[in-house]
């Protein structure tokens, strides 16, 4: 009996028996993906990122984790690292091939890129190996990859440590400050922080009723634009958290369309002393989120003042689809490339109550919305911008 035991390797300890749990539970979220074409790819990180989770529960880590779920990526933070997942369905070639949402994310760089294989059949995932960012960052000064067709880049087998145990002792024993992230990886088509930024969701179009590719892509809906009157201006404004004030739970049943809804907001706003541009563009996207049912408004519009440079707004309105409530403890974090300008908290649940984040900037400026819940689940959504060209 032992000599025959003695016929089988034992199991390596980086493959990852998957549950059905964890499989459904990857299916769901690439539901939730408003892009067809990426839900393949989101399940299989879905389950990279839960492997990887059990595999270092495996290893005797028992320390929380936090996930974080964007529209192109999804990562994990231990002691404050960064851990993106660079998931594919067989096993590792030569060449890595890795989409570029996980390399130029400015507004979320990893400080490790952890290369998972997922084999749905046999149902395991296999942790084989990891690139640190700031190697990644000398490898490409050297050898620079060039952006493919399918927005993927083909990064060399040998840059990746495959070892996760040394992964392991980084986590346990290094500081996140021995891994500087840099904005983006130096990508050759890339010579300025704006230009490796993901494309933008163009909030200008939206004042001539016309939606761009990238917010389609993301299940933006259109509204119409719309003209407020004079009499809804004033001449302050600062972000604040607003209820839409339903006087009593009849009048919180009443079902309004998006439109409706929007333009109650805005005017209730205007009253309340927020500076609104004459003229504004709306859209707006529903989506889950730990299973509540989340609705965003996003306001852009000209702010045209004597003597000063013209400006442009946006204004971001964070609530739960009607029938919902929007949990305690949600933020609405709004950047720029460099800085938090905007972050947002509801303090007590309630369904008559949205999160309001206001900013203006130049022309050329750009900004970065992101919203979390308190179990950690987090969205960062592509910037917003408004391109006069």
């Amino acid at each position: 009996m032992n000599d025959l035991m003695l016929e089988f390797d034992p199991i390596p300890a980086t493959v990852i028996a998957l549950s059905d749990v964890q499989i459904d539970y990857a299916m769901g979220q690439s539901h939730q993906c408003p892009q067809p074409a990426q839900r393949w790819q989101t399940y299989l990180d879905f389950l990279a990122m839960q492997g990887f989770e059990q595999w270092l529960r495996q290893r005797g880590w028992s320390q929380p984790f936090e996930s974080v779920h964007m529209l192109t990526t999804c990562q994990l933070t231990i002691h404050q690292f960064r851990i993106a997942f660079i998931s594919i369905a067989s096993p590792p070639d030569s060449l890595v091939s890795v989409p570029r949402a996980i390399i130029d994310a400015p507004e979320n760089p990893a400080h490790f890129y952890v290369l998972v294989s997922i084999y749905e059949e046999q149902g395991q995932a296999v942790i084989d190996g990891f690139l640190r960012h700031d190697h990644l960052q000398t490898y490409w000064q050297t050898q620079p990859q060039p952006l493919e067709v399918d927005h993927t880049y083909s990064l060399p087998l040998a840059w990746f440590d495959l070892d996760p145990d040394h992964l392991l002792l980084y986590l346990r024993c290094l500081s996140p400050t021995a891994i500087p992230l840099v904005e983006a990886a130096a990508s050759p088509d890339s010579t300025t922080a704006s230009t490796r930024r993901q494309p933008l969701i163009n909030a200008q179009l939206w004042l001539q009723n016309q939606l761009d590719a990238i917010a389609q892509e993301f299940a933006w809906v259109l509204l119409p634009a719309l003209t407020l009157a004079p009499g809804f201006r004033s001449t302050t404004g600062m972000p604040i958290s607003l209820s839409t004030g339903a006087a009593s739970p009849s009048d919180a049943e009443v079902t309004r369309s998006p439109m409706e809804e929007a333009e109650a907001l805005l005017y209730q706003l205007a009253r309340q002393g927020v500076v609104l541009p004459s003229q504004v563009g709306i859209a707006y996207r529903d989506w889950m989120m730990a299973s509540i049912p989340l609705r965003l408004y996003a306001v852009s519009g000209e702010i045209f003042e004597p003597g000063h440079p013209p400006e442009w707004m946006l204004l971001l309105l964070l609530g739960a689809q009607q029938g919902a409530t929007l949990p305690a403890e949600t933020t609405l974090l709004v950047r720029t490339a460099t800085e938090i300008v905007v972050e947002q908290r509801l303090q007590a649940a309630t369904d008559a109550n949205f999160l309001i984040a206001q900013v203006m900037g130049n022309r050329d400026e750009s900004f970065i919305a992101t919203i979390s819940l308190l179990d950690g689940a987090a969205l960062t959504l592509p910037p917003f911008g408004f391109p006069t060209e």
